[in-house]
């Protein structure tokens, strides 16, 4: 089902784009992460 594939596919990249802010802020990176949020909201 297209709209199951859809959900899996969104929630990985969700889940990807989480863990990469993650290690951005940990790393002290803060504003970094906030711009790259900025950009792909």
């Amino acid at each position: 089902m297209p709209g199951a594939a859809g959900r899996r596919l969104t929630a990985s990249w969700a889940s990807a784009f989480i863990a990469m802010a993650s290690v951005r802020w940990l790393a002290g990176d803060r504003r970094g992460a906030g711009e790259d949020a900025q950009q792909l909201a």
